[in-house]
């Protein structure tokens, strides 16, 4: 891990809008969503069913999970449709010289 819980976890150009990229970031499974010239991070994982949200559909700033499509705001991670009554866990991203970091609690 980097100085200040921040890990260097992707290239931003290899990053393309929607298509979630899955990345491990210590013992934490983040999923990286490019929206224009930003980019987000959520917990990897559907709050509903372990599904994993790399596979999920992106449509704008919504991920639909690929299971029981489940649907979440990206920027925030709220849950916006059934059957997941669960937000998504969010993390801070920075993009700095080309490199995604993504900042892990401690």
């Amino acid at each position: 891990m980097t100085e200040d819980n921040w890990v260097d976890v992707f290239a931003f150009a290899e990053l393309e809008e929607d298509i979630p990229q899955g990345v491990f970031a210590d013992d934490h499974y983040i999923v990286l969503y490019r929206i224009g010239e930003a980019v987000h991070a959520t917990a990897g994982f559907c709050t509903h069913e372990v599904a994993d949200l790399c596979d999920g559909y992106v449509d704008g700033d919504i991920v639909e999970c690929p299971l029981h499509q489940a649907r979440f705001h990206i920027p925030t991670g709220k849950v916006l449709s059934a059957p997941a009554d669960r937000d998504l866990g969010t993390y801070r991203v920075d993009v700095r010289e080309e490199r995604v970091f993504v900042r892990i609690p401690s």
